[in-house]
């Protein structure tokens, strides 16, 4: 078999997942590393019975996500493999809803927004049931496929967010697809912290997700440990795949509105999504003062390849370097790991805190890092693994030289 189209699905633990697509006959190709990854195969395939099997490449493809752990609030979501662009399928409501509320009213999962007129379907719960579009008495729900590429994403995330502010609403949006990112960051960047729309946010989550993967994530299991537990990485920590990565925040904990500000606390909110400034806004909301340097909070990382942020306020620097500003840049890495502890999380990356727009020297910042860290890894906790992320040169010398030291 060269090539064919093949059908897909598998459940465990309350959670589906489904592929259609067309697939390739790769050969003995990737099957050593098939193995090294999935070592219970080796005694189903024992000594040489393995090569008697082919590896076939699903290289394109439409899937869907399923998690019914709570039956009351079904989760789905729809991908692609190997395509620029995405089909998904559902129901949703045109011009003429008067907003009767009966589609809510026999929604088994409750997913229809009937605040705004026409009411919106949460696309990201419903079951495809059609029960909204039966009991419609102006017969506007129907059921569509939507296409949309990277561009026209973009584009609608644009429109959307020029549309919440009445002085940007007369303004133009480039041709350029560079131009056209700044903008959206920007936007993004400038945007108090409030709800928005389902609509937008699946449209955002597709486009921050795939923007990311073209990007090409890093795998912390892909990486090489510079010493037992500890590793040294260079590069976006935004594109980094682990438990937990650290954002070096402001006390006011609700990122960076500099529009296009290339500091770490702006990049981490721009490609997690709108919806982190409103959850580290509520958790403010409820703190009632500004973050004390040296502490940490956790909240979900939404749309970044890592599961979670820890963020966490540095010293400032403002002359010479005092006792109590050391002991402040080691409390923020020690908040971060207990924290991280607490939370049962396995492995954390720490940008280089303060060190940027606060000022900390580079090498005194990084050897009470290590330091803390180590320390801490002599505990029996949850974590077992942190990285140290690197962006510039100088911090990646400074890093090899003080762990490689021992």
């Amino acid at each position: 078999m060269e090539q064919g189209y093949i059908a897909l699905s598998a459940t465990k633990n309350n959670v589906s997942i489904s592929l259609r697509g067309k697939v390739k006959n790769i050969g003995s190709k990737k099957l050593d590393e098939i193995f090294e990854k999935n070592a219970y195969m080796q005694s189903i395939y024992p000594d040489n019975t393995r090569s008697a099997l082919e590896v076939f490449c699903l290289y394109e493809a439409d899937g869907e996500f399923f998690d019914i752990s709570d039956p009351a609030h079904i989760v789905r979501d729809s991908f692609a493999i190997g395509k620029t662009e995405r089909e998904t399928a559902g129901y949703y409501v045109g011009e003429g809803c008067i907003g009767c509320k009966l589609c809510y009213a026999v929604c088994p999962q409750k997913c229809i927004d009937i605040t705004p007129k026409p009411v919106v379907i949460i696309q990201r719960h419903y079951l495809h049931c059609g029960r909204c579009a039966e009991i419609c008495p102006k017969q506007v729900i129907e059921k569509e496929v939507l296409t949309m590429n990277q561009r026209e994403r973009r584009q609608f995330l644009i429109q959307s967010l020029l549309r919440e502010r009445p002085e940007y609403r007369k303004m133009g949006i480039p041709a350029d697809e560079d131009e056209q990112r700044q903008l959206l960051r920007g936007l993004m960047n400038v945007r108090v912290p409030q709800r928005i729309g389902a609509d937008f946010l699946q449209v955002q989550d597709d486009y921050l997700q795939d923007e990311t993967a073209a990007k090409g994530i890093t795998d912390l299991a892909d990486l090489t440990p510079v010493q037992p537990g500890l590793y040294l990485w260079q590069g976006d920590i935004t594109m980094l795949k682990c438990d937990a990565i650290v954002n070096a925040a402001n006390s006011g904990m609700t990122g960076c509105y500099v529009p296009n500000h290339r500091c770490i606390d702006n990049a981490i909110h721009t490609f997690a999504g709108v919806e982190l400034r409103l959850a580290c806004a509520e958790l403010m909301e409820r703190q009632g003062y500004p973050e004390p340097t040296g502490q940490a909070k956790i909240t979900p990382a939404f749309n970044l390849p890592c599961r979670f942020v820890l963020h966490t306020v540095g010293p400032i620097i403002n002359g010479r370097v005092t006792e109590k500003d050391k002991n402040r840049l080691e409390s923020c890495y020690r908040s971060c790991l207990e924290l991280a502890a607490e939370n049962g999380l396995e492995s954390v990356a720490f940008c280089c805190i303060s060190t940027g727009e606060f000022r900390f020297p580079n090498e005194l910042a990084a050897e009470i890092a290590v330091q803390t860290v180590k320390e801490f890894l002599k505990k029996q906790t949850s974590v077992k693994k942190v990285i140290f992320n690197v962006f510039k040169d100088l911090d990646k010398r400074i890093y090899e030289k003080l762990l490689r030291a021992d």
